[in-house]
């Protein structure tokens, strides 16, 4: 910006040793942004609304003139452009970044009288030319959903599907009929159970103890097994004089088929 003396002499901004009163105003159809020397916006006037600001004596000021491009805001994700102005005929880069849990569906561009405005796919984005009177963009986006299975003894008793970051219902607890040697009790999933963020298989796990063994140490060993599970550990290994000879059974599921695996 500079300011005209009255014998005609162009005056830069920061030479000025006075405040100036200024109103600015564009042609129809264009925005005005003004900014102080830091960068700051202190002015818009939009679609050839005028701009009335104080120019300070010694201060730097940054005119920014054209069409805005307008971004619906919807849910699942965000567009940029490099600029926020853009004059007419000038190529418009834009980028649509959808959100954790979600896919960009489609995009579509208008002009001012609603007609559609071509979009070039570029890499990692989009560009079009701009024409008078602006664009609006509205992206659309889509949840991502995942499928959640539960196995016990090589069935599966439970199966859904979530949203991104929902946390999976656990079904009820799984038995599993004691045979002549073993009873079995349940202690728990494998792995851990957490919030939904891509297709999920749990296996339930079971306690292998022997039906002539003692209740108290049974019930010991059970504990044991049901911490190391809430901790993380794969395997635990007590000395077999503490506890009562026992192993869990998982059941691991080969090629599409429910085979049960005792380790």
């Amino acid at each position: 910006l500079t300011v005209t003396a009255c014998d005609g002499d162009m005056i830069p901004m920061a030479e000025l040793v006075f405040s100036v009163r200024m109103s600015l105003t564009p042609e129809e159809g264009y925005t005005l942004r003004l900014y102080d020397g830091d960068g700051d916006l202190i002015a818009a006037g939009e679609d050839g609304a005028t701009v009335t600001f104080t120019a300070t004596a010694g201060q730097n000021y940054t005119l920014d003139r054209g069409i805005p491009v307008i971004f619906h805001t919807v849910e699942g994700g965000l567009c940029r452009t490099e600029r926020e102005l853009y004059g007419v005929g000038q190529q418009v880069t834009f980028t649509v970044t959808p959100q954790p849990g979600y896919a960009l569906q489609g995009v579509t561009a208008t002009d001012a009288r609603g007609d559609a405005v071509p979009l070039n796919v570029t890499n990692g984005g989009y560009t079009f030319a701009m024409p008078a009177g602006g664009v609006t963009v509205i992206p659309a986006f889509t949840p991502l959903t995942f499928t959640v299975s539960f196995y016990s003894n090589g069935a599966l008793i439970s199966q859904e599907t979530y949203r991104y970051g929902q946390t999976p219902t656990i079904p009820a607890d799984p038995a599993r009929r004691d045979d002549e040697t073993y009873r079995y009790t349940f202690i728990g999933w494998t792995p851990v159970v957490t919030p939904v963020l891509k297709d999920a298989v749990y296996e339930a796990e079971f306690l292998a103890v022997p039906l002539d063994y003692d209740a108290s140490v049974t019930e010991t060993a059970l504990r044991i097994w049901q911490l190391a599970l809430i901790a993380g550990a794969a395997y635990l290994t007590v000395t077999a004089a503490i506890l009562v000879p026992y192993f869990v059974i998982r059941h691991r599921r080969m090629r599409g088929d429910a085979r049960g695996v005792a380790p």
